[in-house]
């Protein structure tokens, strides 16, 4: 006998079990979508929140119970407070903490002559560095040219020496009154005009076969360094320009980067782990829209328990120019030396 089976309703399409009134109603969806900014919106605030009200940031050595964003906000050298958060490609969450630093026009003339004086400094050193270098190649070129002429030298001031040894060796044997020694005198005579008469030949042949090759080697390494010099020498003119007009270029940068009334951006980024208390990721100095570097690293801003003169501090001594790594980035040649310091050969810049 047949009987009915009850279809399962598992096999049931899940849009026939479930309804979603929301998307159903107009108005409801329309609420929907206006909250749903505001949700993420919450979410954004409760991590800037977190670290504004946060009153033990890790490393931070900022006065207990005292929370980060009161210090921070209250800052007389810090205006224009401004927070946001975001999130990087792993989704790992950063509270960014951005105002003005502005500084006084004393701080900012001791940064300005201290920056000129480092560039100027640097200049002439380049320059002094630049003849030192010629001087060696000087020196060199001499000295290999003078290495041929030593080689000819050497071979005949030998060969000097080796005929007076035969001359006298035959003036002693053809002597009368030599005639009367003992007959081993003649023979140790005879055995060294023997050999002075040979060495003579080897050395005749070897400045013939050898010798030449030598000298022209020589003369080769004497017309390379002369070159060398040559070249160096005549590229002197354009390099005193190039760094001439390089540091007043950075001379006028530094000017103006150290202006009266000059104001630096801060920025501090705090990464807000959900189980850890929030803590300082990375600090920037920029200015202009320009990143600022530091000599000697981004410090610790919150390593102390005054924030005001640890700002001050900073923009006095820290935000920092770098005249001679501008004028090194900048200046458009380049006379390259070797470990001795010799000049390699100057070129412009590609």
């Amino acid at each position: 006998m047949l009987t009915h089976r009850r279809r399962s309703t598992l096999n049931v399409p899940l849009r026939r079990h479930f309804h979603f009134p929301i998307m159903r109603h107009p108005f409801l969806g329309a609420l929907a979508l206006v909250l749903l900014p505001v949700v993420l919106a919450g979410c954004s605030n409760a991590d800037v929140e977190r670290v504004k009200s946060s009153t033990g940031l890790a490393g931070s050595l900022l006065p207990n119970g005292q929370p980060f964003g009161e210090v921070v906000e209250n800052s007389k050298v810090c205006t224009s407070p401004k927070w946001s958060r975001r999130e990087d490609d792993y989704k790992q969450v950063f509270v960014d903490f951005t105002c003005t630093a502005k500084t006084t026009d004393e701080i900012n003339e001791r940064a300005r002559q201290r920056s000129l004086k480092e560039l100027s400094d640097f200049a002439k050193g380049d320059l002094t560095s630049f003849g030192e270098g010629v001087e060696r190649l000087k020196r060199m070129a001499e000295m290999k040219a003078s290495e041929a002429t030593r080689l000819v030298a050497a071979q005949r001031s030998r060969l000097e020496d080796l005929d007076r040894s035969i001359q006298n060796t035959e003036a002693s044997l053809a002597d009368p009154k030599n005639q009367e020694l003992p007959p081993s005198w003649r023979r140790m005579a005879e055995q060294q005009l023997a050999r002075s008469r040979m060495e003579r030949e080897q050395v005749v042949t070897q400045a013939e076969s050898e010798g030449v090759k030598e000298k022209a080697q020589a003369d080769a390494a004497a017309q390379a360094a002369k070159s060398k010099l040559d070249s160096v020498v005549a590229f002197e003119s354009r390099y005193k320009a190039a760094v001439e007009a390089t540091s007043k270029a950075v001379m006028a940068e530094a000017q103006s980067h150290y202006a009266k009334g000059k104001a630096f951006q801060l920025r501090m980024s705090f990464k807000v782990p959900t189980e850890r208390r929030p803590f300082l990721d990375r600090t920037e100095w920029t200015s202009e829209g320009k990143k600022l570097g530091l000599p000697d690293g981004p410090p610790n801003i919150l390593a102390a328990r005054d924030f005001d003169s640890t700002l001050e501090r900073i923009i006095g001594n820290t935000i920092y120019f770098g005249a001679a790594k501008r004028f090194q980035d900048t200046v458009p040649v380049e006379c390259p030396r070797d470990h001795f310091r010799v000049i390699e050969t100057c070129r412009e810049k590609s």
